[in-house]
């Protein structure tokens, strides 16, 4: 299934080292790595009711089938949700 969107190398960084907490929801591996079932959810919906936040003008316009995906994912990111959870630059000192 998941090979149907990543061929090859994933598209996210996995195996990569979290240095501060993340919500008990975002499983890590065991080394406290982030893993590809840190963010996706097997069991997860294909659609979702709002549109996936990271989509370009041009997606909009070409490719509008994917606005309502959810990639499977463990929170909903059309707002940036569940990226914001580490790529959230302000806090992470403390």
């Amino acid at each position: 299934m998941c090979t149907v969107c990543h061929r090859g190398q994933p598209m996210h960084m996995v195996g990569k080292e979290i240095d501060f907490p993340v919500p008990k929801d975002l499983p890590l591996d065991q080394g406290k790595k982030i893993q590809c079932l840190t963010c996706h959810y097997t069991h997860g919906r294909l659609t979702s009711d709002r549109p996936w936040a990271a989509v370009s003008f041009m997606d909009r316009l070409i490719r509008s089938e994917h606005l309502y995906k959810s990639y499977l994912l463990r929170r909903n990111n059309s707002g940036g949700e569940l990226c914001l959870v580490c790529h959230n630059t302000e806090d992470k000192t403390k």
